[in-house]
């Protein structure tokens, strides 16, 4: 179960208490459902966890959309502690990671811009922020939403790819060196 959850939200990021809430049941009963005879018991957690995870990947790149199509709001001082240790309480709670975890990648890529020629970076607000903002939004919303894409993929395709990481994830607890095999040993 942990190991499972780890791979699929390791920084906390997509899962709301609510989510895992529904998950929990589960967390003792997952030997018991591999031991079943009916399939559709056997893959109840893993239907619902991979059901959620898409839901929330959905929900994810709406809130990227909308964090970042307008000029990011750098007048008021947040901070942020990444990765996560817990789920967000609710939707809300999680949408405001996002936005400061989009607001961090956006001051990163303008940082990495500013300091290309090896000079430091002063405390007055460049002439060319807003011109650098831009592009860091655009290119952390492209790199953000491919990733999301590249998760979601077309169903078919995120069933088998969540397929085999959770039957890796079970192979692990029982083995944990089947990772060091390569494919066709394994």
């Amino acid at each position: 179960y942990n190991k499972w959850m780890d791979d699929l939200d390791d920084e906390k990021m997509f899962f709301t208490n609510k989510d895992i809430a529904a998950l929990e049941p589960y967390k003792y009963k997952l030997d018991d459902e591999l031991l079943s005879k009916d399939p559709a018991a056997a893959l109840s957690f893993f239907s619902l966890s991979t059901s959620l995870y898409r839901l929330r990947l959905q929900k994810t790149d709406s809130i990227i959309q909308a964090v970042l199509a307008k000029p990011i709001d750098f007048s008021k001082a947040e901070s942020i502690t990444w990765p996560y240790s817990g789920y967000a309480a609710n939707e809300s709670e999680a949408a405001g990671r996002w936005q400061k975890f989009l607001k961090w990648q956006v001051l990163e890529y303008v940082a990495d811009e500013l300091t290309d020629d090896e000079k430091m970076i002063s405390e007055k607000i460049p002439e060319d922020f807003s011109k650098t903002e831009i592009a860091a939004r655009a290119k952390v919303k492209f790199n953000e939403l491919a990733y999301i894409k590249n998760l979601l993929q077309d169903p078919k395709e995120f069933i088998a790819d969540k397929e085999d990481d959770y039957l890796n994830a079970i192979a692990c607890c029982y083995d944990p060196h089947t990772s060091y095999m390569n494919m066709k040993k394994k």
